[in-house]
């Protein structure tokens, strides 16, 4: 208890002590001096000390009781009601205190007889009732009045028997009951009140208490938030701003009082500040509720030491004004642009890449040139698995490359690559593995160069040497092995393959592992990035190249001959490639380098920068040069070789009319004199008899046919075609139209689909192409029932496609090579003749019109001949 607080008890006390003893002393002597009975004033003037003493005993306890102790808190203007009414005591306490106030009361009155006979004098009884009524409530404010109200009702005469004889007695006895239930229920509501109260005051204080608490909390939460935080009233000031606030901007609470002054830090520019302060407005008007909460959006941000921050502001409208807080999107937002700065890059790029999972070996990635040289598309080509863009004989070499790359991070193969429409690419593949962070292989970068020009080159070149050593020695042989041979030396020598474009690249990829030199520019020509390759050639690390121009490492010249390529690429927005003698900084190296240069494009079509990748091809020339002074010395050989073989061909034609001719001329005489004798002999046989001769005729007439279609593919070989332009659905129809008796007498359905289409070809060799197809469909068609030919015809990517289908026996894909050699069959001549040149023959007129054949099948269901001639020209 404070000092002054008690001092003011203290006073209460002494007062109301020194009032209650003047009152008891003036009026009990007041009271003595009207009597003149001696020993009566002895009796009374004892019976007043006793309850005297007995009155202030009982206040002096209360009192004391209701002193507070050192952790209680009593008002500076609580009265002394209010301090004895503070402390609760035991009710039975209260209740004997009732009874003995009455008991002592009684006893007074019957002292008083003497001097005021046998009046009841109710008046003494009203003094213990009002006492036990303001101590105890109506409890014991009714016992006392009950106790009283017997007590005077005994003493009325007659004396003892509770009988109330006159009008007057019975209505002062009445007032004492009544005054009695009155004080009681005024002190019951009174202590009610008092009670009410201090469970009001208790509830007050333990809100207070959590109250307080929360706003401990709030304020350490508020502090030591992981966000910038900041409060503003309503009028504009900046009530406080936590840690982290002051951390990331540096401002302090003394730099920014308002909002108007943090609005002119933050936003120095004046344009861009109107711009934040409208875009704030409106969100804060739309904040109609007082918790809404507002989402401001991104707005730069000047720090104090100049930096300049990307902020997402949100914040929550409360009663006392706006609790703002600040994420950081900085990074971020930076992330995302460099992100899309370089895949926007990788995308226009002309090199080609590809992306694939090292874990799965499946494609990633591609880009759209990548995919469309293949006949895909991106989607198409995406978890592909790696093994599907190989031919299958290639296997062993990937799964060689594989291996390699799984001890190493970086590789160079050469190898071929397998379009959709079955084309094989030779390609040169620059292979970086790309880790995780525990140095696991994640990804595989592949950049990918296409050869097929210089494997053409060497593939004509040795291709010519092998066609005019072979047939010097095929020209000594049987004529076979000789037709064989040469069949096989111009099938290597008409091979060719197509290019192998570029790959779309849509995840970020690490640069660094790539060695080609790799850099990007702004339009000013500044460096943004560049990979590692790139610091080697400059000899400084990327830090202290990014910000910098050419001008800044290399002479004016060199950096002009840079500088003059970039806005090259900038203003046409196409593909700048150029080669270029770069001497690197770092070692003295001097290459040759083909640079490519792409424009950079952001998300709205702007010009933003320009990509440079270049890649060293000083060995690469060095290997054309080398083979161009093959060439040379080549040349005249092949002049020499073709002009030997020219003369060994036509000795050939001679040598090949004229075994034919040796050869049927003993077929003749087997196939007359057995007729003859089947003829005229035939009833002096028997049976095995006129079978052997049976099958003595077939043998002669499948020996000649054979000579036939040797005769015939010997000639496709050495015959001169014509390239002439052929109404290529009208040759169909007219051989339908000669096969028309055939037609019917199989029963076969004929269903065509033929657009008007112009090829370039032999009409010969076309038409002997296209009756061997015919007659292949006919014959494994004949046992279906019924038999069925589909003939379709349409343009495609500028050639002819020629569609055969028949509903016949089909065949297995894995003989599909095999069906098209010479004398290959996949069925026994009983149940099928034939002398297995016929499709031979087809393919080898295809190649020399420049067309394709292939096939499709399934055993038992049916087989598909495809035909590719080039379209005619005008």
């Amino acid at each position: 208890m404070k000092p002054v607080t008690r001092q003011r008890y203290i006073l209460f006390a002494c007062s109301a002590y020194a009032v209650m003893a003047l009152a008891w002393i003036f009026l009990s002597d007041r009271l003595l001096a009207s009597l003149v009975d001696v020993d009566s004033i002895v009796g009374l003037s004892s019976s007043k000390g006793a309850f005297f003493v007995l009155v202030s005993v009982i206040v002096f306890y209360f009192m004391l009781q209701g002193t507070p102790s050192a952790a209680e808190k009593i008002a500076v203007d609580s009265s002394l009601p209010d301090i004895l009414l503070a402390h609760l005591w035991p009710r039975w306490l209260i209740y004997v205190f009732a009874v003995v106030l009455v008991g002592v009361v009684q006893v007074l009155r019957n002292n008083l007889v003497p001097v005021f006979g046998d009046s009841p004098q109710l008046i003494l009884y009203i003094l213990p009732v009002i006492l036990a009524a303001l101590l105890g409530g109506l409890g014991p404010g009714l016992l006392a009045t009950g106790i009283a109200a017997a007590a005077s009702a005994y003493n009325m005469f007659p004396v003892g028997r509770f009988v109330i004889q006159t009008n007057m007695n019975l209505f002062q006895w009445s007032v004492l009951i009544f005054n009695g239930l009155t004080v009681s229920l005024v002190s019951e509501a009174l202590h009610q009140s008092r009670r009410q109260e201090n469970q009001h005051r208790l509830r007050l204080e333990e809100t207070s208490q959590a109250l307080a608490a929360s706003l401990t909390r709030f304020r350490n939460l508020f502090q030591k938030a992981p966000l910038a935080m900041g409060l503003v009233d309503k009028q504009g000031i900046i009530q406080d701003q936590n840690v982290r606030f002051e951390q990331l901007f540096g401002y302090s609470a003394a730099d920014m009082p308002t909002l108007a002054e943090w609005c002119r830090r933050a936003y120095p520019d004046p344009v861009y500040r109107a711009e934040v302060e409208a875009i704030w407005n409106t969100a804060v008007a739309g904040s109609v509720e007082s918790t809404d909460s507002i989402d401001a959006g991104e707005f730069r941000i000047s720090c104090k030491d100049g930096q300049q921050r990307i902020m997402h502001i949100h914040s929550i409208a409360l009663k006392e004004g706006l609790l703002t807080t600040f994420m950081d999107v900085t990074e971020r937002r930076r992330s995302e642009d460099e992100l899309r700065l370089w895949t926007k890059s990788f995308e226009q790029t002309q090199v080609g890449l590809v992306i694939t999972d090292a874990r799965s070996n499946c494609i990633v990635s591609v880009n759209s040139a990548f995919a469309l040289e293949r006949g895909y598309t991106c989607e198409a080509m995406r978890q592909m698995p790696l093994a599907q863009l190989f031919p299958p004989d290639c296997k062993t070499d990937v799964q060689q490359m594989l291996a390699d790359l799984a001890v190493k991070s970086h590789g160079i193969f050469e190898t071929e690559h397998l379009c959709k429409d079955g084309r094989r690419l030779p390609v040169l593949l620059d292979i970086t593995v790309i880790p995780d962070a525990e140095g696991r292989p994640l990804h595989r970068l592949t950049i990918v160069l296409n050869i097929s020009e210089r494997k053409r080159i060497q593939r004509d070149l040795e291709s010519a040497q092998i066609q005019a050593l072979q047939q010097q020695k095929e020209a000594r042989l049987a004529i076979l092995n000789q037709m064989q041979d040469a069949n096989a030396a111009r099938i290597k020598a008409e091979t060719a393959l197509a290019a192998l474009s570029d790959s779309e690249a849509r995840m970020r990829v690490l640069i660094n592992t790539i060695p080609d030199l790799i850099w990007l520019k702004n339009v000013d020509g500044i460096y943004l990035q560049c990979n590692a390759a790139f610091e080697r050639y400059y000899g400084k690390p990327e830090v202290d190249i990014l910000g910098h121009t050419d001008y800044d490492f290399v002479n004016a010249d060199l950096a002009d001959f840079f500088h003059t390529n970039d806005r090259r690429a900038l203003e046409t927005n196409v593909t700048i490639i150029n080669e270029e003698w770069l001497t690197f900084a770092e070692t003295g190296y001097r290459g040759l380098f083909q640079t490519v240069k792409v424009p950079v494009f952001n998300v709205d079509g702007d010009v933003v920068g320009v990509l440079g990748i270049a890649r060293d091809i000083t060995a690469l020339r060095q290997a054309e040069e080398d083979l161009r002074a093959i060439n040379t010395g080549l040349e005249a050989r092949v002049v020499e070789r073709t002009a030997e073989l020219d003369i060994l061909n036509k000795s050939l034609e001679s040598f090949v009319y004229s075994v034919s001719h040796d050869l049927k001329a003993p077929l003749r005489g087997i196939e007359g004199y057995s007729q003859l004798l089947q003829e005229d002999y035939a009833t002096a046989l028997d049976d095995d008899g006129r079978l052997f001769i049976a099958n003595i005729r077939n043998g002669v007439m499948c020996m000649g046919e054979l000579i036939d279609d040797l005769l015939a593919y010997s000639r496709m070989e050495r015959r001169k075609l014509d390239s002439n332009k052929l109404d290529l659905a009208l040759m169909i129809n007219q051989l339908l139209a000669e096969k028309a008796d055939d037609i019917a007498a199989g029963g076969v359905e004929i269903r065509t689909d033929l657009a008007t289409v112009w090829v370039q070809a032999d009409a010969s060799g076309l038409s002997i192409v296209m009756r061997n197809l015919l007659e292949n469909a006919f014959k494994f068609s004949a046992r279906a029932m019924p038999p069925r030919i589909e003939i379709s015809l349409r343009e495609e990517n500028h050639f002819a496609i020629v569609k055969i289908t028949d509903n016949g026996i089909g065949f297995d894909m894995i003989y599909h090579d095999r069906i098209f050699e010479i004398f290959q069959r996949l069925q026994r001549v009983e149940d099928y003749p034939g002398t297995g040149v016929g499709l031979a023959l087809v393919k080898k007129a295809i190649q020399r019109m420049g067309g394709k054949v292939w096939a499709e099948s399934e055993p038992g269901q049916g087989a598909s001949f495809y035909l590719q001639l080039p379209l005619a020209k005008g």
